[in-house]
């Protein structure tokens, strides 16, 4: 396997699956650096596409909600490798790995959920999952490669009209290949409690004790999805179930006019697409329909990346605690509104 380029050069190498498994270890390595300042760290570029030849450098995204508290790591990132490089594109910064001319990674910043962080992924998953035009895009890459092989800009400028034709095509898909509705009895109970059963195990993992994770059994939540007073939504991408979602009018006689978001589970796989603020976005535009225009929910207090989604998405903590113990570890939870507008 070939990994890393000299600066300003082209050359492109078959698809390596090695490609992915560095990737992984690259993004556990910044993970462990940057902790609650990286929302999400997600593969992207053409090294994350399966079949489709691609220079020999990893390339990584980090979404943050906030672009100093990155700044504030740069000296430990040095430390770790990764080399600070400025701003390369409006609201982006960038980082490298390699010695001297060669790079063997690019570390993009931008903040999360935001146009640029979409692209990277719409345009990472549409070509996984199309693969004729996955073959055009790397047909075309191949032939720059030939004209261009020490004009890096240039090549990276011949791609840019196809790449924006691409990310059209990867924007509708993504919006008409998801529907959003609520749980019809028809609906695999046991599927739905699945997702679930694997978010928790990935969202709350070094959160909730390992030992109760791995004790869930199957169909955990089917029972409560169908719950008199829940109203349980589901999310679909091309018919699969991939997130879900509870709402009711709030259960705290404090808080007796609010709606309230129960829960918002994703699978995995899915988390940091855009789907979840989707979801959210259903959830309060339902309980609206319901008079309840001011929405409540809960968020574990260690939970940094979903309350940094909430916050991005329009709730505030309203600086009410309650305690509560799952798995034998005492946790607190934070109360977040979003009031009326």
């Amino acid at each position: 396997m070939k990994l890393g380029l000299r600066r300003g050069t082209v050359a492109l190498e078959p698809h390596d699956s090695e490609w992915e498994i560095i990737a992984q270890q690259t993004i556990t390595r910044l993970r462990a650096v940057l902790q609650d300042t990286a929302i999400d760290i997600q593969h992207i570029g053409s090294t994350a596409i399966r079949g489709i030849c691609a220079k020999p450098i990893i390339d990584i995204v980090i979404g943050v909600s906030d672009f100093d508290s990155l700044l504030s790591e740069n000296a430990a990132l040095t430390a770790n490798g990764f080399l600070f490089r400025g701003s390369d594109l409006p609201e982006q910064y960038l980082y490298v790995c390699g010695e001297g001319e060669l790079r063997t990674h690019h570390i993009h910043v931008v903040q999360y959920g935001s146009e640029a962080w979409n692209n990277y992924i719409n345009l990472r998953d549409y070509l996984n999952a199309h693969p004729d035009d996955a073959r055009a895009y790397s047909d075309w890459k191949q032939s720059l490669a030939k004209q261009f092989p020490n004009d890096r800009e240039t090549y990276t400028a011949m791609k840019s009209d196809m790449i924006q034709e691409i990310l059209q095509k990867a924007g509708a898909w993504r919006r008409n290949s998801m529907e959003i509705r609520f749980f019809s009895p028809d609906d695999d109970l046991y599927e739905i409690s699945s997702i679930y059963e694997q978010s928790w195990k990935y969202a709350y993992r070094g959160i909730i004790p390992q030992a109760y994770l791995d004790s869930i059994p199957e169909g955990r939540w089917a029972d409560g999805i169908k719950r008199v007073g829940m109203r349980s939504l589901v999310l679909t991408v091309n018919g699969r179930f991939i997130g879900t979602a509870g709402i009711c009018k709030s259960r705290w006689a404090e808080f007796s006019d609010y709606g309230e978001i129960v829960s918002i589970y994703l699978l995995p796989d899915a988390i940091g697409k855009g789907y979840g603020r989707q979801l959210l976005k259903r959830c309060v535009s339902e309980l609206d329909q319901l008079g309840l225009r001011s929405v409540l929910l809960w968020v574990l207090e260690d939970n940094t990346r979903a309350r940094h989604f909430y916050e991005q998405n329009g709730f505030i903590f309203s600086g009410v605690y309650r305690d509560d113990e799952i798995g034998g570890k005492h946790l607190r939870e934070m109360l977040y509104i979003r009031k009326e507008a």
